[in-house]
């Protein structure tokens, strides 16, 4: 089929080839089948109860382990066609997966509507390790020669991410003068990415409710919970009219104003304007070397 200049899927086509910088059409493609079949395995993971009907295989009375909850059915490790070769296990996995990226996303996305350092991206990669560290501590040593503490993988999760929630909170000067003081910053934040990672672990426990729960629970104290006056998790926030733009305004911390009244004659169209067709010239002069090196 052939797009048409104006047409909306070839203006959706451009916009998706924006993400990609030194060859979008290749890379575009690639990322395409990618998300395709991304796609396609994630509609087989939550439609499994309803494609895969009951198994007529028979339980075995014994569990080869001491848990009286192990399903030890043996329909969990058959393969179907109509799950794109997946087991009713492999799906099961999938459906925590999937459960966990979406719920932090949620969390991810409430921190990003306030320009917070962590958004989505950080939040669902937060919960998704998380999750795959359950899931391995889970299902990962079955074949092993002895007994294994499940719990012991997902027991380490809580210090790992804390150490990266760490990397979110600093401390800074607030006010002028003899106003100036101490302020701690991204505390809110940082707390956020940490129960990202409790949310992703329960999830790949198959604790769906808590993990729902949680997040709907830290998005509404995120969103209408009170702020600290002294050490506030993420500075006051303010919202502040764009310095060209009387259209537009800007979010943000008390650090955020300061710095932007800084930095203002830096934003005027001109000068934007210059630092652009400057930045155009030095990668036409690099292009041009490059080519040179190339022919000789």
């Amino acid at each position: 089929m052939v797009l048409e200049r104006n047409s909306w899927m070839n203006r959706i086509w451009k916009g998706y080839l924006k993400h990609f910088r030194h060859n979008p059409v290749r890379d575009g493609a690639l990322y395409l089948v990618l998300i395709i079949v991304l796609i396609l395995y994630s509609t087989v993971v939550v439609l499994q109860p309803i494609l895969v009907s009951s198994c007529e295989y028979p339980t075995p009375s014994e569990s080869p382990f001491s848990n009286p909850f192990y399903n030890t059915s043996p329909c969990q490790r058959l393969r179907y066609v109509e799950l794109l070769g997946l087991t009713p296990l492999e799906s099961m996995i999938g459906r925590r997966t999937l459960f966990a990226v979406v719920m932090a996303a949620l969390i991810g996305y409430e921190r990003r509507s306030p320009d917070r350092p962590a958004g989505i991206r950080t939040m669902a990669v937060t919960a998704l390790g998380a999750c795959c560290f359950t899931i391995c501590s889970i299902f990962g040593f079955e074949s092993s020669a002895m007994e294994w503490d499940a719990s012991r993988v997902t027991a380490a999760i809580p210090s790992g991410v804390g150490f990266l929630c760490a990397g979110l909170i600093w401390k800074g000067f607030v006010g002028q003068g003899s106003d100036r003081s101490h302020q701690v910053t991204g505390l809110t934040t940082s707390a956020s990415v940490w129960l990202s990672a409790a949310v992703g672990a329960s999830s790949g426990g198959g604790l769906y409710w808590i993990s729902f729960f949680s997040t709907l629970a830290i998005i509404l104290i995120l969103r209408f919970g009170p702020r600290s006056s002294g050490m506030d998790e993420d500075g006051p926030g303010h919202t502040i009219k764009h310095p060209y733009d009387e259209n537009r305004s800007i979010s943000a911390t008390d650090s955020d104003r300061n710095a932007l009244q800084e930095i203002t004659p830096l934003l005027r169209p001109e000068v934007i304007q210059s630092l652009d067709q400057e930045q155009k010239e030095k990668e036409k002069r690099r292009s041009h070397r490059s080519v040179l090196r190339t022919d000789t």
